[in-house]
């Protein structure tokens, strides 16, 4: 599944319940006004994160520091062999 857009159109909110909610695994990847953060995603639930977020150590952490972006782009793969910078225990 591709997933693209901006967060000003499909808030990331928006975007992380949809994920949740159908179970997807893969990779979401948002840039704007606070630079480039990854989140990794397992069954819908976040399990590691990376980029400007890649200081945080909890699942809520990453997806409070995606939060705080005003303005960006985001898109999500799915699959990928690629692993987390950080893991976290899945939330």
């Amino acid at each position: 599944m591709a997933l693209q857009g901006t967060i000003d159109a499909f808030p990331l909110g928006d975007v992380l319940g949809l994920l949740s909610s159908s179970s997807k695994t893969g990779r979401l990847v948002l840039e704007g006004d606070r630079g480039t953060a990854t989140l990794w995603i397992e069954d819908g639930r976040v399990v590691g994160g990376g980029g400007s977020a890649r200081h945080a150590d909890t699942a809520e952490l990453f997806v409070f520091e995606m939060l705080r972006f005003g303005d960006g782009s985001f898109a999500f793969d799915s699959g990928g062999s690629e692993v987390p910078e950080v893991s976290v225990q899945p939330t």
